[in-house]
């Protein structure tokens, strides 16, 4: 559907785009690389699509080792972002929408910190989602971790 409607205004294909951290990748290089492909996207005239999850860390099932597994996926649209980052930077902020309920909320997309450096991926810090909050059980450490998007890269 999203091919469809972007070529009344000529804007290119509409792709998908994993955004794991490879071995021979930085944790800073991914947040780099992140931001220029939604940023492209946004100036295309395309919000990205984004998939977040979210992941609790507990015991694997027939295990006694504990690992960051998914509880539940979720999609919101990313409708702004800072037009620069500097070299430095460990996360950026970000304007996006919900389907749920179709607000406009803001949140922080940033490097993985101590308690989640396991992660290969950015962690999507949006205090006000609720994205399987209700899947957790008590205690359990959780974060959304930002995985894949789709837009104009």
């Amino acid at each position: 559907m999203a091919n469809e409607m972007r070529t009344s205004g000529w804007m290119g294909t509409v792709k998908f785009k994993t955004l794991f951290r490879t071995n021979h990748q930085s944790s800073p290089d991914l947040l780099q690389l992140t931001h220029r492909s939604l940023a492209k996207s946004l100036n295309k005239g395309f919000p990205p699509i984004i998939s977040i999850r979210r992941m609790a860390y507990r015991r694997i099932a027939n295990s006694q080792i504990k690992g960051w597994l998914s509880v539940k996926r979720h999609y919101v649209v990313l409708t702004g972002l800072p037009e620069k980052l500097s070299a430095n930077a460990t996360s950026f902020e970000v304007t996006y929408h919900d389907p749920w309920g179709g607000k406009a909320l803001k949140g922080t997309i940033q490097i993985a910190d101590a308690k989640t450096h396991s992660l290969a991926t950015l962690i999507a810090n949006f205090p006000d989602s609720k994205i399987g909050r209700n899947l957790i059980k008590g205690g359990e450490p959780t974060v959304l971790s930002f995985s894949s998007a789709l837009g104009l890269f």
